[in-house]
């Protein structure tokens, strides 16, 4: 059976990080180790250096800290993800918002108009209306009037996107949708070409 009985331990001689040789002063039973007598009858001392223990343990001890760190970290960066998030969505839902397909040129020849009836034509092919949600789009920063060259690109997009596809049918539908989702993006995505015309950058 082993027994601790004395120890002894010799802690920092003065400077934080200086720390003198520390034993640790081990009495084993006699019977345990019956070969050798040192100092008084039925015990043997034994002395081990301790030093490497506690750099050990304060390695361990730091590790916990860097990893409690790090956690604090990825917490803290999720937070600050989730509220520029949710600043940019309040920043969407106040911005102004704009219908893809023009419904306010409906009679001026400016900027290459009237647009509007040429779009309203696609869109009754489509059965949809230029109200309907898919033809409007939140723009932050949006300013009108918009250039011709912006009006002609949708115009020249859905005229592509239809070719050959007959009207009132699924297909066209589709294509017209499509084709409207994606300038959605183009026009939502901050230094696209369609973005600067509806925000005149």
């Amino acid at each position: 059976m082993v027994g601790m009985s004395n120890a002894a331990l010799y802690g920092p001689s003065g400077d934080n990080n200086d720390w003198r040789p520390a034993i640790q002063l081990l009495v084993f039973d006699y019977t345990a180790c019956s070969s050798v007598s040192w100092g008084c009858a039925g015990e043997v001392a034994m002395i081990f250096p301790v030093a490497k223990v506690f750099k050990v343990g304060k390695i361990v001890e730091n590790i916990a800290d860097a990893s409690d760190a790090a956690a604090d970290a990825a917490a803290d960066a999720t937070k600050v993800a989730a509220k520029s998030a949710d600043e940019v969505g309040e920043v969407t839902k106040k911005a102004p918002v704009h219908h893809i397909c023009t419904n306010k040129n409906c009679v001026s020849t400016a900027r290459g108009g009237p647009w509007t009836p040429r779009f309203d034509e696609i869109f009754k092919k489509a059965g949809l209306d230029l109200d309907d949600a898919v033809n409007k789009v939140a723009i932050p920063g949006h300013k009108g009037p918009h250039p011709e060259a912006y009006h002609s690109y949708v115009h020249k997009e859905l005229l592509s996107a239809t070719r050959g596809l007959k009207a009132n049918s699924d297909a066209y539908r589709n294509a017209v949708t499509g084709t409207l989702d994606r300038i959605k993006t183009e026009a939502t995505t901050v230094g696209s070409q369609v973005n600067r015309w509806l925000t005149k950058q």
